[in-house]
């Protein structure tokens, strides 16, 4: 599993047999120990990919960057539905500076 840091892995794979990109997220009740020096894993977004369409390694990369920033990761694992979480990664796509900032602070609905 290829780990991000900071509590969070994002594993991902590119299928032959699959016709749509799928995502999913994951907070943790129990962090997974992985003995890594920054700690144990309690977020998780997963992405599979058709292997015969373009963009994976762009998505890919797009996710990772969005979730560097310390706000924007809190605000997942703080997320209590589907639709809070996809309201905060939305918020993060239209302006990933101050996405966290209007999560935390409770503008992100």
């Amino acid at each position: 599993m290829d780990r991000e840091g900071d509590g969070l892995a994002m594993p991902h794979a590119a299928l032959p047999r699959i016709s749509m990109p799928a995502a999913v997220i994951a907070t943790m009740q129990h962090p997974v120990a992985f003995d890594a020096q920054d700690g144990d894993i309690d977020l998780m977004l997963g992405l599979l990919w058709p292997s015969d369409a373009g963009g994976f390694l762009l998505s890919l990369s797009q996710s990772s960057r969005l979730l560097r920033r310390p706000a924007h990761r809190e605000y997942l694992r703080q997320a209590t539905s589907p639709a809070e979480a996809l309201a905060a990664i939305e918020a993060m796509e239209r302006n990933p500076e101050t996405a966290g900032h209007l999560a935390s602070a409770g503008a992100v609905t």
